[in-house]
């Protein structure tokens, strides 16, 4: 008897790539239930699918591929000679398929990616498919450019924290006030394709977090409907939930436009690259070693949509919004600060940065935060929140 197994309804992906990216078992292995079958990709995150049956496996897809969901990725069969009888039925029907020893194989390995779902399209101009074609000249590089402006951060954490906004950190209000502007300038949240301008009708934030368990970037939908808490709170849940790897395949679908953040690493600049059906990514870097606690926008775009002179402009206006939350006095004496800390028996540490709880109190107070995670190696460790949030 045989069985088709198909990959799982995942929610809405209408934009989201889902590729094949591993097989844990071999064509003619025997799968046990709930054994790890296969992995798949999707919007730079890794997922593994378990068996939900026992069998003897022939699968029906290739490393590389791209699949949607209800695709069968591979028939199961309960003996080994009904799939070897499968096997010589697709080589006398010549499917269109490679075989070899192992079993069937997609000619191509690779289909075609979809575009993303978009509100409109424009045809460009004259003048720009000129300037693509001299861009072209035999190097598609050549479209990917960057821009990078650079400011210090440490008058915006003084008067966030004067104020006990956003728990001083300035990534959350990067967050807000470029959602804003990304709004009001629908080119940063479109993409060239074939000719024309594509653009999204919502903007959709993918984050991407890297806390130990690998790049992933998960997308916060229609985000500039949110506050500047409401944006905090979303990419902390998104940071839990990966740390606790509650993360779903829907939560890395749909993203409009990128953010990576290193300034929690010490990196104080760094080139973006730009996801496929986007044309920006806004890379954050920083370093809190350096007097002023610096900070960097790059702006990773694509030329075929927008001009240095346009990503100039939108970088110089977060730029401007951000420190208009600098409402320090110049050139006064910093207020002591009270590091007494809070009254335990093991001053924890953070796994990442090292901070102290007690050295965490005396930058947040009552705000401050140590979460408990589990490590790979199965032992309880600790981030800090400031690790979680990044800087």
């Amino acid at each position: 008897m045989r069985s088709d197994f198909v990959l799982p309804d995942i929610g809405p992906t209408d934009h989201a790539d889902i590729e094949v990216a591993h097989w844990h078992v071999a064509d003619k292995e025997f799968v046990h239930l709930d054994a790890d079958l296969v992995d798949i990709s999707l919007e730079k995150a890794i997922f593994t699918i378990k068996s939900d049956r026992e069998g003897y496996v022939l699968q029906r897809c290739v490393p590389r591929e791209l699949v949607r969901p209800d695709q069968v990725l591979a028939t199961y069969f309960d003996e080994l000679a009904e799939l070897e009888r499968e096997l010589l039925l697709l080589r006398h029907e010549r499917r269109p398929h490679l075989l070899d020893s192992a079993g069937p194989k997609v000619v191509s390995g690779r289909t075609h990616k979809t575009a993303p779902t978009t509100k409109r399209s424009e045809r460009i101009s004259r003048l720009k498919e000129v300037e693509i074609e001299r861009l072209t000249n035999g190097r598609p590089a050549n479209f990917m450019s960057s821009t990078t402006v650079e400011f210090l951060s440490k008058g915006i954490r003084d008067s966030l924290r004067e104020k006990r906004l956003l728990n001083a950190q300035v990534s959350p209000l990067i967050l807000f006030e470029l959602v804003r502007l990304l709004e009001a300038n629908p080119a940063f949240t479109a993409y060239y394709e074939d000719g024309s301008i594509h653009y999204y009708d919502q903007v959709n934030l993918a984050v991407g977090v890297d806390l130990g368990k690998g790049l992933k970037a998960p997308v916060i939908k229609d985000a500039a409907k949110l506050s500047a808490d409401e944006l905090h709170r979303a990419t902390m849940d998104s940071a839990m939930a990966y740390l606790e790897n509650r993360l779903s395949l829907e939560d890395f679908s749909g993203g409009t436009f990128t953010v990576s953040d290193l300034s929690a690493d010490a990196v104080l600049r760094f080139h973006p690259l730009v996801s496929e059906f986007q044309s920006c990514i806004l890379g954050v870097g920083g370093d809190k070693g350096l007097p002023g606690f610096p900070m960097t926008l790059t702006l990773g775009f694509d030329h075929r949509v927008l001009s240095g002179r346009e990503v100039a402009a939108f970088l110089n206006a977060l730029k401007g919004k951000l420190l208009s939350y600098d409402t320090t006095s110049k050139g006064t004496t910093e207020a002591a600060v009270d590091t007494t800390g809070p009254v335990v028996e093991q001053d924890l540490s953070c796994g990442r940065c090292c901070i102290s709880l007690r050295a965490l109190y005396g930058d947040y107070r009552r705000d401050a935060v140590m979460h408990v995670v589990l490590q790979e190696d199965g032992e309880i460790g600790y981030l800090c929140y400031r690790c979680v949030m990044g800087n």
